[in-house]
């Protein structure tokens, strides 16, 4: 009906809208979800999910998710608004007084059941998490192909593995062949042989496993090997990730009031000590990886240690500033003012609900809360700090320099804090080449080194990052 103008007229930004289209896009993407779930299990773990319990929760589901969305069908047709708190029962009235056709109060009442019917749903879903885990060790075992399917997917064995299949497939035939006749079976992989070919072997080259390609060499149509079209694949998704939270830290500094954007917030000098380790890490990566180039692996593992110890040393010196953030407290007090410094102690009976006790600070008390905001100015240098014993009573409301203080910490914190799991992810990769990367080494030289030049791009992007990062934050 949202198609028909006539219809639109009268439903549109009333709570049809939320109904039609969250009734299409969340049942028909989670159930796709979890019968993905249902359907893959056994291919991933040889094991089947049980199918009582499976079918509990779809039935479960498909109720209560039915039960959410068809009330609010009734309410947009109804006439309630969304985007209002009352559905607009106040709004309306004030609007047309004693109109015959007003929202009823009855309407908003099924807010109540769509609540009820919510949390039922999400208690739904209690089956299917522990039929989940519990089928991984306890399900009922099962083949290569349990659903008698003709797909190759269900043709490898199961779990599949290094490459997927056992042998190159060769298909024959359309992927949807049942009952196909002459076939004992009623259903008909797309890779088997008609009975007068010759069956598929694996070869005495391949063995048991299908060689995949390009792991070395270099692809005709791109010029780069797998891995390595793969990462730039990948940081260019991270240079899109990056970019959007780079682009709000614009917006949100463009748009601030005059005089509020903090500035000074950041120790200079620790950001600086971080880019130089990030810079010196940069180089230990790529002489490892020249290492590798020329088949020295006792210098591949003396420089990779070189990086992960710098990159040990980068999250601790981030770790002491999250710290230092989280233990200066910034006290709005009921005269006004503002009570800004690091935590030294709060009294044994300290207790902000009850206004008992108090809290002392190593800091300043300021008449307002822009003076704050720039601790390069002069007046902020010639401030004088000391201890700040402030009473629980004297205090409206009391927080640290947490994300949720303002707009800058949160853009920093979202900022550093996704920049640093890069780093530690990238370690983990590091020191895992570093420490069980002999293996490879031995058998597989070159396809080793390639590893280790994916896994150095991946690291050159997260020091590129924090060369901006560092004068965007620290330096303006």
């Amino acid at each position: 009906p949202l198609g028909l103008a006539a219809a639109d007229l009268y439903l549109h930004d009333t709570y049809y809208i939320i109904a039609h289209f969250h009734y299409v896009v969340a049942p028909g993407t989670i159930f796709a979800l979890f019968a993905g779930v249902y359907f893959w299990f056994p291919k991933m773990t040889g094991r089947k999910m049980n199918e009582f319990w499976g079918r509990v929760h779809f039935w479960c589901s498909l109720v209560f998710m039915n039960l959410v969305f068809m009330p609010m069908f009734t309410q947009g047709i109804k006439g309630m608004l969304r985007r209002m708190s009352d559905g607009a029962v106040n709004y309306s009235a004030a609007r047309v007084p004693n109109a015959i056709d007003a929202l009823p109060g009855s309407v908003m009442q099924l807010n109540g059941w769509i609540l009820w019917a919510a949390i039922a749903l999400g208690i739904a879903q209690i089956p299917f998490i522990i039929n989940l885990f519990w089928s991984i060790g306890h399900g009922e075992k099962v083949g290569d192909n349990p659903w008698r399917a003709t797909t190759l997917d269900w043709q490898t064995p199961t779990p599949p593995p290094h490459g997927n299949f056992a042998h190159e497939p060769q298909v024959v035939r359309g992927p949807y062949e049942y009952s196909a006749p002459g076939h004992a079976e009623d259903f008909t992989p797309q890779d088997e042989p008609e009975s007068s070919a010759a069956p598929i072997t694996p070869t005495a080259h391949h063995g048991f496993f299908m060689e995949i390609p390009y792991t070395v060499q270099n692809r005709p149509d791109t010029g780069l090997y797998n891995a390595k079209l793969g990462i730039w694949l990948f940081l260019a998704s991270e240079v899109m990730l990056f970019g959007g939270l780079f682009s709000a830290y614009v917006l949100l500094r463009v748009g601030a009031a005059p005089g509020t954007w903090p500035h000074g917030w950041l120790n200079v000098t620790l950001g600086t000590v971080n880019t130089l380790l990030l810079a010196l890490s940069a180089i230990t990566t790529l002489l490892a990886w020249a290492a590798c180039k020329v088949r020295d692996f006792g210098k591949f593992r003396i420089f990779h240690a070189c990086t992960i110890l710098l990159a040990l040393s980068f999250l601790t010196i981030k770790s002491f500033e999250y710290h230092d953030k989280l233990i200066h407290y910034e006290i709005k007090l009921n005269n006004g003012k503002f009570a800004d410094g690091h935590l030294v102690e709060k009294s044994a009976d300290f207790d902000l609900a009850k206004k008992t006790g108090s809290v002392t600070l190593h800091g300043h008390i300021v008449d307002d809360e822009k003076e704050l905001a720039d601790l390069r100015s002069p007046e902020a240098q010639a401030a004088k700090h000391g201890e700040v014993t402030v009473a629980a009573a004297d205090i409206k409301s009391m927080g640290n320099y947490g994300p949720r203080h303002n707009t800058f910490t949160a853009i920093y914190f979202t900022l550093t804090g996704l920049h640093a799991l890069h780093i530690l992810g990238g370690t983990l990769v590091i020191f895992y080449f570093w420490a069980f990367g002999g293996a490879m080494w031995k058998t597989d030289p070159e396809r080793f080194t390639n590893r280790i030049e994916v896994s150095g791009l991946f690291w050159h992007f997260v020091d590129l990052v924090w060369i901006f990062l560092f004068p965007v934050l620290y330096l303006t």
